[in-house]
């Protein structure tokens, strides 16, 4: 296994930190299989940290002597809803659009920043469906492909991230802050493939809310799912 792991700055999510779904991404391909990575500290970017196993099979992600993350092998516990199809993801991912042009917090995150050039950033908008659900289309890049010619799974995990803020928000622009992420990736999208992502909020307790996000094939079939846990953080944050 790896003994260090750099964040690129391309892969930002706030401006000096790297995005919470690519960094989960990457320790989960360290982890094999379906993960569950909880972040502790902002990842710092473009300088090599450090990679510890331990003896029960955890990744940890390590600056010094900080814990910024830990991976482990676990599987998301999920009811998926019925998809919506493509036409109706890309109506609602305008609108979603729409609303982040007016403003976005983060307009150059990998993931959701709508200021990110197509096959730079993945620019994963959603908007309302009903009943709770956001949705939005997704057709990913040449440039996300892996050695095997389908999407690297970093990217699958990275686009199941900002989803579910924006489930959690209801599509409003609020600070909300990653704290755990599990995820499965049953199959990767081909680049240029029509896919549809879906959000939709699970719980809410005072600062901390849980959400849901997956990805569907044109067909309705589940590509991927993710459960994500949300931090509002404190004031002065």
């Amino acid at each position: 296994m790896e003994r260090t792991l750099t964040i690129a700055h391309r892969f930002h999510g706030p401006a000096d930190a790297g995005n919470g779904g690519y960094v989960a991404g990457r320790l989960a391909g360290l982890v094999g299989g379906p993960a569950e990575v909880t972040l502790r500290l902002p990842t710092p970017l473009d300088r090599p940290l450090g990679i510890e196993r331990t003896a029960s099979g955890t990744v940890h992600l390590l600056d010094g002597d900080a814990l910024l993350a830990e991976a482990r092998p676990a599987e998301p516990a999920l009811s998926l809803p019925t998809p919506v199809d493509v036409a109706t993801a890309k109506a609602a991912g305008e609108v979603g659009r729409a609303r982040q042009a007016e403003r976005n917090l983060f307009p150059t995150c990998f993931v959701c920043g709508p200021a990110r050039a197509a096959g730079d950033g993945l620019r994963m908008l959603l908007g309302p469906v009903g009943n709770g659900l956001f949705a939005g289309p997704w057709r990913p890049h040449a440039n996300f492909a892996g050695d095997d010619g389908s999407i690297d799974p970093v990217f699958v995990w990275s686009a199941l991230d900002c989803p579910s803020a924006m489930a959690v928000s209801e599509g409003r622009e609020e600070m909300l802050l990653l704290g755990r992420i599990t995820a499965r990736v049953d199959r990767c999208p081909r680049p240029g493939e029509e896919t549809v992502v879906m959000a939709w909020a699970l719980r809410h307790d005072g600062r901390r809310s849980e959400a849901a996000s997956a990805l569907f094939d044109a067909s309705g079939a589940c590509l991927a799912l993710a459960r994500a846990l949300w931090f509002r953080p404190k004031p002065g944050f």
